[in-house]
């Protein structure tokens, strides 16, 4: 593995004076995988502040700070921020948390603003969905990654009104729907206000449209099946969020087991389902050593130890951070797990789900854990690289220079890679020599491919040595004779015909007697018939396929149409016809790709790889 000192961010550009560095804690890696933020806390004349700044890997620089962004917005008054949930790549677009620096230190105001393309969209996202100012300090807050549904804790009491009102003093978890503006409050169950405070611990918009929220709570009245006055972890549900029909609302205690809550706190979600710590021994018979330990639980299903293993050791652990598969767990602890001796500091491991194995990340050249505790760690989407903040001296052999608190990146050793296949659109054959590159997108190197292969006679492809971040990945194959001479024929002239007159080019499977119809034309087909590449669908892509047929006329046609199989293609038609061109590809959560491939004039979609004749295998295309 590698360990990169960061340097810290140029806090003296927000200072008035001369500030002294307090602590570094990263807050999280972006979306697009580029880089991470970081929040530094100094003094500044006598005032302790806080700023956040986003650090880009490749070109190891600090972007403006978000707090000069908000500012700039703000007619140049100074702000702290305290929180950053990114909703987009790099520090152009996400939702902060933060508090006018020279506001009276008596009545401070938290504010939560909107920032979008590096410029201040809302300065105060609750004013404009309730109208007031929270009364109360705003503890934190999350936002999914497309910035819609921002999640708040907070004391404040005047965010809803009515039958609504809060009037417990307790802190709530409320949610915002930045596009209905609606304002609903998450910690209540039966119209009944939670007796004690709930923190929220994460927000999850899953991919069939679910919001979860987890958060904890030792209120008793969220579930019957909570008696035992600690902190338990709850996850909010609503089906269907993203919906003018989002269902209702359902709030679930996980923390339990045999139909009784054990304690638990610190929850992460993921696609695998809640991983939270508790201190039980309750969840598994083989949990003998009385210290915290994490745990894994899908709704409905008794929670299970994400290390079997450590069940016996001693020391305990945190949970840090979780990738985007839920498959790897950034842990912090002290646990003998970590297969470091007996630990007397907190140390950082990641443990890989898939293969149950647990790697220890704050290590020196040598081996030897930190010698300070790691304080805080984040981890990048894909589970390849994270960050985290410690006052080791010993880990690189400048660490001892700077006394204090420095951010590391880790990065494992081996770089990224993309990897898929390709294959054709109706029978699903593997296409050979289809030539895949990946550009880079930012820095020195913009514009320049940096990798790129040839998918072989299986149409598998991979392109190594990638860094963990973003790429533009186009897939071009060029259309040889040997392609369309037995796949294009007069029945997809025929067929292209009848696409440009509005008629339908499938056949009734069953006859005009039968029940069943016609399929209509796909999408496929579309592309296929729109031979020129004009889009649309017209008599003379029909006379250009005929052209093709006639193999001795025309000694090779467009190149083939390939793109990411999971493209949405929306609504073809005759006078509408459009395909996707380059994809834009993080390396950190998207290793695994595949490509479909269309050939122009195969309106009936019979191309077929060519055969070795004597091994009747797919011929692997010749490299162009």
């Amino acid at each position: 593995m590698t360990l990169r000192r960061i340097v810290a961010p140029p806090i003296a550009e927000l200072s008035a004076g001369i500030p002294v560095l307090v602590h570094l804690e990263p807050l999280g890696f972006d979306t697009g995988g580029l880089g991470f933020l970081t929040r530094a806390t100094f003094v500044d004349e006598g005032r302790q502040r806080d700023a956040v700044w986003f650090y880009r890997i490749q070109t190891g620089a600090w972007d403006v700070s978000i707090n000069s962004i908000v500012s700039a917005g703000l007619e140049g008054r100074r702000v702290d921020l305290y929180e950053v949930s990114t909703a987009g790549s790099g520090a152009g677009d996400c939702i902060v948390h933060y508090r006018e620096t020279d506001a009276d230190p008596r009545f401070p105001v938290d504010r939560i603003a909107v920032i979008g393309s590096g410029k201040l969209l809302d300065a105060d996202l609750l004013v404009s969905v309730t109208g007031e100012t929270a009364n109360a300090s705003i503890d934190r807050i999350l936002a999914t990654p497309d910035g819609r549904f921002v999640a708040i804790q907070t004391q404040a009491s005047n965010l809803l009104a009515g039958a609504d009102l809060d009037t417990n003093d307790c802190a709530d978890i409320y949610l915002v729907d930045r596009v209905s503006g609606a304002i609903t409050r998450v910690s209540i169950a039966n119209g009944l206000e939670a007796a004690a405070d709930a923190q929220l611990e994460d927000i999850r918009l899953g991919s069939d449209g679910a919001l979860s929220i987890a958060f904890s709570s030792r209120d008793a009245s969220l579930s019957s099946l909570d008696h035992n006055a600690l902190d338990d972890v709850f996850v909010w549900r609503l089906p269907a969020a993203n919906t003018v029909t989002p269902g209702v609302a359902t709030i679930s205690l996980l923390s339990a087991i045999a139909g009784q809550a054990q304690g638990g706190n610190g929850a992460l979600l993921s696609a695998r389902g809640v991983n939270f710590v508790s201190e039980s021994a309750s969840f598994s018979a083989l949990d003998v050593n009385g210290v915290a330990d994490v745990w894994t639980v899908a709704s409905g299903a008794t929670p299970s130890a994400v290390l079997p293993q450590a069940l016996s050791a001693s020391g305990g652990m945190a949970l840090a951070d979780i990738d985007a598969s839920g498959n790897r767990l950034l842990l912090l602890g002290r646990s003998a797990s970590f297969g470091l001796g007996a630990l007397t500091v907190d140390q950082l491991a990641l443990a890989d789900l898939r293969t149950g194995t647990l790697s220890a990340l704050s290590l020196s050249a040598l081996g030897a854990p930190a010698d300070d505790a790691v304080l805080s760690a984040v981890l990048s989407a894909n589970g390849a690289q994270a960050a985290f903040s410690t006052a080791a001296s010993n880990l690189l052999p400048e660490s001892g220079d700077s006394p204090g608190v420095s951010v590391y990146l880790y990065t494992p050793d081996q770089g990224a890679s993309i990897q898929g296949g390709v294959s054709y659109w109706k029978t699903g054959a593997p296409v050979a020599g289809a030539r895949v590159s990946a550009r880079d997108l930012e820095g020195a190197t913009a514009g320049i491919t940096v990798a790129s292969d040839q998918s072989d006679a299986g149409g598998l492809v991979r392109l190594e040595g990638l860094e963990f971040r973003s790429y533009q990945v186009s897939v071009v194959r060029p259309t040889l004779k040997s392609d369309w001479a037995d796949a294009v024929s007069a029945a997809d002239v025929l067929a292209a015909l009848k696409m440009a007159c509005g008629r339908n080019p499938n056949s009734d499977p069953d006859g005009s007697a039968g029940s069943r119809l016609a399929p209509s034309p796909s999408a496929f087909q579309f592309i296929a018939a729109d031979a020129d590449a004009d889009g649309r669908v017209t008599r003379s892509d029909a006379a250009q396929i005929l052209r093709m047929a006639l193999t001795s006329s025309q000694p090779s046609g467009p190149d083939w149409r390939l793109f990411d199989a999971a493209a949405e293609l929306g609504a073809q038609s005759r006078t509408a016809v459009s395909w996707p061109g380059a994809e834009t590809l993080d390396a950190s959560t998207s290793p695994d790709m595949r490509w479909v491939g269309v050939l122009p004039g195969d309106v009936d979609g019979n191309w077929q790889p060519a055969l070795d004749p004597l091994l009747n295998s797919s011929l692997a295309t010749p490299t162009y």
